[in-house]
């Protein structure tokens, strides 16, 4: 079974969303696709699209929820912070859930990286887990379920993202990088089934650090 279309449109109705500036033109139920902002920096982040709609992604909370978007379209925009600016132009297929970072470059310069992740498998009887490896340093992203001592995610490249399905349960993780452990360890507390949840491995100025959200979309 895939998240898609009508289906994806259903299953994050039962979310709650914050209530969030609508960023981008939505379009059909069938069509629907997804997009959010995550800000991997020290400082806060600012995101207006090319209807002049703009957004802050602070760092106390680091990932907004997902804008449901019209499926094909140009988004276009921009990411900023202080005098630094990136261009946003990416389009989205039907079904993807887009994930852009902000984060910091050589000589402070602003990235913008976007993260795709293609229709996934989803039951409302299991929770939904990805591991995003956001630290271009790690070539080798990892998830360890600390109490299960369990690789739930053993091979992550940097700049991507993987997801799977897991039972609902207490779930404790460590993040690590080819086996040693980046970051201090997460308690995700109890993982509820037919809902999202997406961990953060990234780096910063005092080394990696990680972060976690419950998905939601934005209403």
């Amino acid at each position: 079974m895939y998240l898609a279309g009508s289906l994806a449109t259903a299953v994050w109705a039962s979310f709650a969303g914050a209530a969030e500036p609508q960023l981008y033109e939505t379009g059909p139920a069938i069509d629907s696709s997804f997009v959010r902002f995550v800000n991997s920096t020290e400082m806060p982040l600012e995101v207006r699209s090319n209807r002049k709609t703009s957004l802050s992604v602070p760092t106390g909370q680091r990932v907004s929820a997902f804008f449901p978007v019209r499926a094909g379209a140009s988004l276009a925009g921009e990411l900023s912070q202080g005098s630094a600016r990136r261009a946003i132009n990416m389009a989205v297929k039907a079904g993807q859930f887009v994930t852009v970072v902000g984060s910091v470059g050589e000589g402070g310069s602003l990235l913008g990286t976007a993260v795709v992740e293609p229709p996934a498998e989803f039951t409302s009887l299991r929770a939904s887990l990805a591991l995003y490896n956001l630290d271009s340093t790690c070539a080798k992203g990892q998830l360890l379920a600390v109490t299960q001592n369990a690789l739930v995610f053993p091979d992550v490249p940097p700049g991507s993202a993987q997801r799977r399905v897991v039972n609902p349960i207490g779930l404790k993780v460590q993040a690590q990088c080819g086996g040693v452990a980046a970051g201090a360890s997460l308690d995700l507390g109890h993982l509820e089934a037919g809902k999202r949840y997406s961990v953060f491995l990234a780096k910063g100025p005092r080394g990696s650090f990680v972060f976690a959200v419950t998905d939601a979309i934005a209403r």
